[in-house]
């Protein structure tokens, strides 16, 4: 059997680091040939499948966007796999239009996101599914819309949520709080991490005197975006406080030398880093939206807040940081516990060997 996994370029998201550990999985617990297959050149995540000799490769000509569909095409025919699996927007649709002009293989599209409206677009990549077998979404919220949305898609549909490699994202046997405290977020900087609504929330917890440290690490694509927070930071007098940290490779470091993760999104999918987080026992603050509530019980291992509303966002830190100081221990360890259970890679592979045959 040959399986290629097709995704635009291997940057730090959550996507690309779920699609790595997909294709490490397949690579140890089916019998084929496994293939990562990008077509931008900008592949930072690329050592990971290395270690796990997992075969590689940038589609040739295809970083070309004029080009791109017909080398894919052609990249598809040449190689002639019996099964891809596509991730993210663009790549799932190029995917669709390959399978109309080669319809050889069996195509797995994965909705890696939450729809917040309906728009032409959504209808054209809908439609374009009907050449999937099936449509993976990872989250329970996306299976809904896509259900209302798309009914014709329905019987494609099969929600595979994301898995967590317990074994690596594992706690630190000292759960002792530092102060400062030390709050942590791993995103992209987009309008949908709800970045300036956090800034407000941060300056209101300063003002009722917490000692705290947060870091935010993550790449940027909207230096309009970009600027706008630092001068909020400035504005807000967060620099003592605050600092965006870039794009991270290996972030269990990161998860390690933090207190508390904070999620302030306005939407999201079944989010990995959340995962991530709490596989290595830290509480978790996120925003009640999406499928966040069906990973962070309110009050017990994390708090949930409404990101619309920056005094909210600000009550629900102020929440969890207590949480934090009266039983870190016990959540660290019910949170990773919860983790093994929902999250598991044997469970995760399981479902996917499910759609292969």
């Amino acid at each position: 059997m040959k399986i290629i996994l097709f995704i635009d370029y291997l940057c730090s998201g959550g996507a690309q680091r779920q699609l790595i550990e997909l294709a490490k999985l397949i690579k140890t617990s089916v019998t084929g040939d496994v293939t990562v297959a990008t077509y931008h050149a900008e592949n930072i995540l690329k050592p990971a499948l290395d270690e796990q000799e997992v075969k590689f490769q940038v589609i040739n000509g295809a970083e070309n966007k004029f080009a791109r569909i017909y080398r894919i095409y052609r990249f598809f025919l040449e190689e002639k796999p019996d099964i891809v699996i596509s991730y993210l927007d663009s790549p799932n649709m190029i995917a669709c239009i390959c399978h109309c002009l080669y319809p050889k293989f069996r195509l797995i599209v994965s909705e890696r996101n939450t729809n917040q409206s309906f728009s032409v677009s959504d209808r054209v990549r809908f439609l374009l599914f009907r050449q999937a077998k099936y449509v993976i979404p990872n989250s329970y919220s996306q299976f809904e819309f896509i259900t209302k949305h798309a009914p014709g898609l329905s019987g494609r549909l099969k929600v595979i949520t994301n898995c967590v490699d317990t074994e690596r994202f594992a706690p630190k046997h000292d759960y002792s709080i530092k102060q400062p405290l030390r709050i942590l977020t791993v995103a992209r900087i987009t309008s949908q991490k709800n970045i300036p609504n956090y800034l407000l929330a941060l300056k209101t917890i300063k003002e009722h005197g917490v000692s705290f440290t947060a870091k935010w690490y993550g790449r940027y694509d909207d230096e309009k975006l970009y600027s706008m927070c630092l001068d909020l930071i400035h504005e807000y007098q967060l620099a003592d406080v605050f600092q965006f940290c870039g794009e991270s490779t290996d972030l269990l470091p990161v998860y390690h030398d933090a207190d508390l993760f904070c999620l302030p999104s306005l939407y999201e999918g079944f989010p990995n880093v959340v995962c991530e987080a709490m596989s290595t026992g830290l509480p978790i603050a996120c925003s009640n939206v999406c499928d966040n509530a069906n990973i962070v019980e309110d009050g017990a291992n994390g708090v949930l807040f409404d990101p619309d509303d920056a005094d909210a966002i600000a009550h629900g830190l102020l929440r969890c940081i207590g949480l934090v100081s009266e039983k870190m221990g016990t959540i660290s360890i019910a949170n990773r516990e919860k983790m093994q259970t929902l999250c598991s890679k044997a469970q995760f592979i399981k479902k996917y060997q499910g759609l292969f045959s």
